[in-house]
């Protein structure tokens, strides 16, 4: 796990409970940088709002290890030659004697197929030692966030898309809690649902650990039958069966309750807009992206994997005979 992923040690109980906790407030940052506030915590860009990233492999304090080829596809994020280091930003020199910033101790760089405002391309499932410079909000070991045609969204464990449900109604408890002393009152959560038992069969509620408390945004909700339920934002969230793989959002939009109540994706972020001549189109296995007439668009897995280990680019890519098949 890279150091900006790391995990919260402060409270004993919630380093038990594995919960990943969100950074203190981001000191000013130089001109060359944007601190970007968004829905899963924040991110940094450049001035012009292009992601920066981190790179695993910048092992030694003061040095890149992302030279020559690897510094075209990733350039670094260079800084004035009279720049200062103050608070977590540092000035590193690199080989060719040009300054580049870092931030709490990692250089940071851009990406070359970031081609828009709001593009994260260089963090990928196939790439793992990349990363976007950011920092997640706090998240309970049971979900976590995943890129999907919706945006960003809560996901559980496994990576299936998390949903609220407009036919929950969260209300607060009171409760008698002896704990070594006198009896004392609390306030708890319990949600009465309108999803009833044949509505479960296709939604699972998230469900929480009896020792599990609330952190930040999460709290902790019981269920008619006693059961405890995760929720984000006083909302309960669930899985949806018909889900096949990470990813899959095919419950947003259903309805239930007698067509009364909704189910929406758990979205933290939207999605960068599309380019005009790009649109989404439903199909039986979900939405797909396709170009303005309605033609399916495609990836070759080969173009997406351009780093070598080294760093280099890849020679694999999509030849004549692919191109004959697979028009650009």
């Amino acid at each position: 796990m890279h150091p900006m992923q790391q995990i919260v040690t402060t409270a004993t109980l919630l380093a038990a409970l594995g919960w990943v906790g969100a950074s203190h407030a981001v000191e000013p940052s130089p001109p060359e940088v944007v601190v970007r506030a968004t829905g899963s915590g924040w991110s940094l860009t450049d001035a012009k709002g292009m992601t920066l990233y981190v790179y695993d492999l910048d092992i030694r304090p003061g040095e890149s290890a992302c030279r020559n080829a690897c510094a075209e596809t990733w350039p670094p994020l260079a800084a004035l030659a009279d720049a200062k280091e103050f608070g977590e930003w540092s000035v590193i020199k690199r080989p060719d004697d040009s300054r580049q910033w870092a931030f709490r101790g990692d250089p940071l760089y851009r990406y070359a197929r970031d081609t828009y405002v709001g593009a994260e391309f260089g963090e990928r499932p196939e790439n793992q030692t990349w990363h976007v410079a950011a920092k997640t909000m706090a998240l309970p070991p049971d979900a976590g966030i995943k890129r999907t045609l919706a945006g960003k969204v809560l996901t559980d464990a496994a990576g299936f898309t998390l949903y609220t449900f407009d036919g929950d109604k969260v209300s607060e408890v009171a409760v008698r809690v002896a704990a070594n002393g006198p009896v004392r009152r609390s306030m708890m959560y319990a949600v009465k649902s309108a999803c009833d038992a044949r509505c479960l069969d296709d939604w699972k509620p998230l469900e929480a650990p009896w020792i599990a408390t609330p952190v930040a945004d999460w709290s902790v909700v019981t269920r008619a039958d006693g059961s405890k339920q995760w929720a984000h934002k006083g909302q309960p969230l669930y899985t949806f069966a018909n889900d096949a793989k990470p990813g899959d959002f095919k419950g947003d939009g259903a309805k239930s309750n007698g067509g009364k109540s909704s189910w929406r994706a758990a979205v933290l972020e939207p999605p960068p807009p599309l380019p005009d001549w790009v649109r989404l189109q439903a199909t039986d296995g979900g939405e797909i992206v396709a170009d303005g007439k309605g033609m399916t668009l495609y990836a070759y897995e080969a173009d997406m994997n351009i780093n070598r280990p080294s760093g280099g680019a890849s020679e694999r890519g999509c030849n004549q005979y692919c191109l004959d098949l697979y028009i650009p």
